[in-house]
């Protein structure tokens, strides 16, 4: 299913639970994204609307429908039941290792864990209502909205333009939770909304780095005596991995592991030890949770201190670098390219995007090259692919084998010798007599 949030979304996943399909989610993303991950996918069809459909690359849109199959209450035709071991959703998810990776996820986890999200981290019962807008779809979805509708709550959807406009639509009506993001909390601190009607809230303990921010946000909407609860949540394994005690007013990093998860604190080199008593990673057991991003812990009496991901990612999120550097090397004159997650020491960003592109000696005009480049990432796969910082360096980059040396790479980057050397006569002279010795692939590039 390719949809934004709205009332398409809402009747698609019902319908497609309902004649008992395994459902996997995109929000609507760049063509060359989409086509990616529907690759992985291989399904039988593709739901979307007319708005998203645009979105499809050309050789998909075959398995688009704009309508699912329907089966009226009138006729008498039952809804389908999973049993528990059935796959019910194959989803997608920014904390794994792999961009394109899918993650099964049962019925039966999927029922529990919506249940337990619905009791322990909303705390919402019939008749209430619940928003998390601004916050990663493929992150928290379908799972929020399945907590919502497990326990016969309301989840409230306001459009992006609505939302910019007018914060307070959110809550015209008391809010039992909400999930606040980055995008929604610097969007009140603009508009200086005044103190929402909200029973509690929740933020992701990986945006800790501009704690000002959330300061503001706590004291400016005077929300001080509000609880406020830590949540580090993946859909694709049913909903909340760790969740925190509720706190009034509380900007802090505690977390604990969400209730009914087994889990361990694995050393942090190898992964695969316990850890010595204080510190190590989070490691939820079982086959599901192999390709995890490791979190890094730190015991703080009974819960323990979210310090952070084990490889740097901006937002918490994991950038899709191969599919940066597979678009880069697709560009007229790139010899080879890099990307690396580099820690910028900003209270307001901890981590920047930053991808190196070699052009060897060929003719490049770099700031055309990087713009170019940036143009095509955000139309082909969307905003989140594009890099903070985009180097272009005439040299050549090191190899490993067949492909570039990122360690290298990094490392040239981080104590500016990469752009030392990219300004020096001899270096670009050594880089000509390197191509014109060389022998090269028959993509033109050299080995």
């Amino acid at each position: 299913m390719v949809q934004d949030m709205g009332e398409g979304f809402v009747l698609g996943l019902v319908t497609a639970l309902r004649l008992g399909l395994s459902l996997t989610y995109l929000p609507v993303l760049g063509p060359k994204a989409i086509a990616a991950r529907i690759a992985a996918a291989k399904p039988v069809f593709v739901i979307t609307d007319r708005q998203s459909a645009f979105a499809a690359p050309k050789d998909l849109q075959h398995l688009l429908v704009e309508d699912l199959p329907q089966t009226p209450d009138d006729e008498g035709v039952g809804s389908h039941t999973y049993r528990e071991a059935e796959v019910a959703f194959r989803l997608f998810s920014p904390l794994r290792r792999q961009a394109t990776e899918m993650v099964p996820l049962t019925a039966g986890r999927a029922h529990r864990r919506s249940l337990c999200d619905a009791i322990v981290l909303h705390r919402i019962a019939s008749g209430d209502r619940i928003a998390a807008p601004g916050l990663d779809a493929m992150q928290h979805q379908p799972a929020t909205i399945m907590a919502a509708l497990i326990r016969g709550a309301t989840f409230v959807h306001v459009p992006p333009g609505a939302l910019e406009a007018t914060p307070a639509l959110l809550w015209e009506k008391p809010l039992a939770s909400l999930g606040v993001g980055v995008t929604l909390r610097d969007l009140c601190l603009h508009a200086r909304v005044q103190r929402p009607q909200i029973r509690s809230w929740y933020r992701d303990p990986t945006h800790f780095s501009d704690w000002r921010a959330w300061r503001s946000f706590v004291s400016d909407l005077q929300i001080g005596d509000i609880p406020v609860t830590n949540a580090v949540v993946e859909a694709a394994t049913g909903g909340a991995l760790m969740t925190s005690a509720r706190r009034p007013g509380g900007i802090g990093q505690l977390v604990l592991p969400a209730a009914g998860r087994p889990w361990a604190l694995a050393d942090l080199v190898s992964g695969q030890q316990a850890a010595i008593p204080g510190f190590g990673l989070f490691k939820p057991t079982g086959e599901a949770f192999r390709s995890l991003t490791p979190m890094v812990l730190v015991r703080h009496g009974e819960e323990l201190f979210f310090g952070d991901r084990a490889r740097p990612a901006k937002g918490g999120k994991r950038w899709p670098s191969e599919e940066v550097i597979a678009e880069a090397m697709a560009m007229p004159g790139v010899e080879g390219a890099s990307a690396h997650v580099l820690f910028t020491g900003e209270a307001a960003g901890r981590y920047a995007n930053a991808l190196v592109v070699f052009t060897g000696a060929n003719p490049v005009d770099s700031e055309a090259l990087a713009s170019s480049l940036r143009q095509r990432l955000r139309r082909g796969y969307g905003p989140d692919w594009v890099p903070d910082h985009i180097t272009v360096a005439p040299i050549l980059p090191r190899l490993s084998g067949a492909a570039v040396d990122h360690a290298w790479c990094e490392g040239q980057l981080l104590t500016g010798l990469l752009h030392q050397k990219a300004r020096l006569e001899t270096f670009r002279l050594l880089t000509a007599l390197k191509s014109a010795v060389r022998p090269r692939t028959p993509a033109g590039r050299t080995t």
